[in-house]
């Protein structure tokens, strides 16, 4: 029940290596990162949001980028990356470390909920078989 630690991601996404290098230098000049997402990168997913891909844990991305963005620190730019789908450059927005799990109230609240959740899911389709069996329908 703890949360692992994650980083919040922008990235911008091109398929060529000298373009990718242009605008790594436009960044480190101090080119406005979300602004530069919206108008080069191929990322059509996040290209809308200004590159933004909001909060990842370890494991959830390619390793390539997950190695290298889990040691940078919030506000920082990667490096060129280079992955079998093309080139990235990704700041690190945000940073959360990992949260241990506590039982306190709310721990006991989500616990609760997710037995009582799993449990309707265990009986509900044999209790409305039931109702069926036992319905008349005119």
């Amino acid at each position: 029940m703890s949360e692992p630690e994650q980083v919040h991601l922008r990235q911008i996404f091109v398929l060529d290596e000298r373009e990718a290098n242009d605008i790594l230098l436009a960044l480190n000049a101090g080119a406005d990162f979300p602004k530069m997402a919206g108008v080069k990168s191929q990322d059509t997913a996040s290209k809308e949001k200004g590159g933004d891909l909001g909060f990842f844990a370890k494991g959830m991305l390619v390793p390539e980028i997950e190695k290298v963005v889990f040691e940078m620190k919030a506000g920082e730019i990667s490096p060129v990356i280079r992955t079998s789908a093309g080139f990235h450059m990704v700041r690190v927005e945000e940073k959360k470390p990992v949260k241990e799990a506590k039982f306190d109230s709310d721990m006991k609240k989500r616990l609760k909920k997710l037995i009582f959740n799993g449990k309707t899911q265990q009986e509900l389709p044999g209790w409305l078989d039931g109702l069926r069996k036992k319905a008349e329908i005119k």
